[in-house]
């Protein structure tokens, strides 16, 4: 699947959405608020893998898998007030700990397939609006995945190192737990840019591209804690 178009489009909706935020002049009384934390989070990756002198293509499904990774925010509200808009950015990064292989049939041969995803890091804008004790955000923006594929058997000898870019969105629910902190619970999904990279297949003592597509879902619970609120209580 070409994921340019979809890619592009979600990058210039961020920045329509964005853009004009970014450019406003600030309300009077806002605050800036810095929130650190912890992230656990049960994703489930899918990896699309196309051998193009073959015509062939396979999708390999991992089991959902826990991880535990960090947090931190900079949001941008309204001084302190029970309600109302805010706005900020958000990195995040997680040690993905994917782990995976399936057996798939290449011109009738079998070939093992295996695929390691070591980390996740995002960079992510927020916008969401404040209830009072509950708030509802949209994070969406950049996603790094690293990891390595391999493919052997059949003649096939092939494996990729290379990262791969992407972006991300991520619906949140936050609820407030005092005033220094809060609890978010969030949905993820992610796409990630097809690579090539090339194998050999001595069953026909030629070359391969091999195109790899990275895919995830996951869902997210954190726990974050206002620094900038402690800085308000001194």
């Amino acid at each position: 699947m070409n994921t340019r178009p979809l890619s592009s489009f979600a990058a210039l909706a961020i920045g329509l959405l964005i853009g004009p935020l970014a450019s406003a002049d600030a309300p009077a009384g806002i605050a800036d608020g810095l929130r650190i934390g912890v992230q656990g989070s049960v994703s489930q990756w899918n990896i699309d893998q196309g051998v193009q002198l073959l015509g062939q293509n396979e999708s390999m499904q991992s089991d959902f898998e826990p991880s535990l990774g960090f947090v931190g925010q900079y949001v941008f509200d309204d001084g302190g007030a029970d309600t109302g808009f805010f706005f900020g950015f958000e990195v995040d990064a997680t040690p993905a700990g994917v782990s995976h292989s399936e057996t798939f049939s290449v011109a009738g041969v079998p070939v093992d397939v295996a695929a390691d995803i070591s980390w996740n890091l995002d960079l992510l804008w927020l916008l969401g609006y404040d209830f009072g004790k509950v708030s509802a955000m949209l994070a969406g923006g950049g996603s790094y995945m690293s990891g390595e594929i391999s493919a052997s058997g059949a003649g096939l000898t092939a494996s990729d190192e290379n990262s791969h870019v992407g972006w991300k969105v991520m619906p949140t629910v936050e609820i407030d737990l005092g005033k220094s902190s809060a609890l978010m619970v969030r949905l993820g999904i992610g796409q990630y840019q097809t690579k090539k990279y090339t194998g050999r297949f001595a069953m026909l003592n030629s070359d391969v591209d091999i195109d790899v597509e990275p895919r995830t879902v996951e869902v997210r619970v954190a726990w974050v804690y206002r620094v900038g609120s402690l800085f308000s209580q001194q």
